[in-house]
């Protein structure tokens, strides 16, 4: 059975990665489920597991698995940045670099 380590419900990547499994007839089970993204980090570091996130994730000590576990295919993620009319505030701006760096 495969390990995973995931965020607790509602969570777009948990849902996306039991589904991709479910489809394929993948047998999981959850090894550690947390609220935080730091705690996912420490339980894939301490080799808890596996997860699905976007490669923004990914730090030193994690690497990328997929084929060569055998692993279903993920669709892309893309996220959008909404804001009020007329918020321009330094906060925004930031946020809004950050998303454009990527």
């Amino acid at each position: 059975m495969l390990p995973l380590v995931l965020i607790d419900s509602p969570c777009v990547f948990r849902r996306i990665a039991l589904d991709a499994l479910d489809a394929e007839g993948r047998a999981w089970r959850p090894s550690f489920q947390t609220t935080t993204v730091a705690s996912l980090r420490a339980a894939l570091r301490a080799g808890l597991g596996i997860t699905a996130r976007t490669i923004e994730m990914l730090t030193p000590g994690l690497k990328v698995v997929d084929k060569e576990m055998g692993l279903p295919g993920l669709p892309s993620i893309s996220y959008r940045l909404y804001t009020r009319n007329g918020d321009d505030s330094k906060g925004t701006r930031k946020l809004a670099e950050l998303f454009s760096a990527r």
